[in-house]
């Protein structure tokens, strides 16, 4: 990585090793708190909203490996996609108000190609990891995951309250994966209408 990419700004974004976006981990940009108030979406599950707000603080550190379980993520970052596309203009104007180093809709463009990457990675993977820097956070980013790599466990052994959590996260992500195919059929721009589409269903 050159100097001047080292002292760029954001920071390389990593997720699960690999490279995302320039500007996909700069969720703080879109303020989902204030997208949020009065937003009418029924989180009857133990997941809540503010799950979404805490991987938004965290989203960005630098030089830190975060990571978080992937189906509790997958949950947020859908919600994250569709706040996005439902309230692109107002995002846009809060990116705008924000920074001055890019257009605002590149910068938009990146939240949301970068959150459908993140997406289909943690759909993949099965794990979430990410970090921010240069090249010694991404080696530490990639000797965590394989010292955190999971055992592999039969689902139907899980405790019962793991096997209820990951009924009721699969089942919010099918309503999620609805909306936004129904979203993708709504008149959106092609590039946009494409992302959606391709999003990896449930299990897959």
């Amino acid at each position: 990585m050159s100097g001047e990419e080292e002292d760029a700004w954001p920071p390389p974004f990593y997720f699960n090793g690999v490279r995302m976006p320039k500007w996909s981990a700069c969720w703080h940009l879109c303020n989902f708190g204030d997208l949020t108030k009065g937003y009418r979406d029924k989180w009857d599950e133990f997941i809540g909203l503010k799950h979404l707000w805490h991987l938004e603080c965290r989203m960005g550190h630098e030089d830190v490996v975060e990571s978080e379980d992937a189906d509790i993520f997958r949950v947020c970052a859908q919600e994250a996609l569709r706040l996005l596309v439902n309230f692109r203009e107002l995002v846009v104007s809060n990116i705008e108000i924000s920074i001055d180093e890019a257009p605002p809709e590149t910068v938009f463009q990146d939240l949301l190609e970068g959150t459908a990457a993140m997406i289909g990675l943690c759909s993949r993977d099965g794990i979430v990891f990410w970090t921010s820097g240069g090249p010694e956070a991404l080696a530490t980013l990639e000797d965590t995951m394989r010292d955190c790599a999971p055992p592999v466990m039969d689902p139907e052994r899980a405790a019962p309250h793991h096997r209820q959590r990951r009924s009721e996260l699969g089942r919010r992500m099918e309503v999620q994966l609805a909306d936004l195919r129904k979203l993708a059929e709504s008149g959106l721009p092609k590039r946009v209408r494409k992302l959606l589409l391709e999003l990896p269903g449930v299990g897959k």
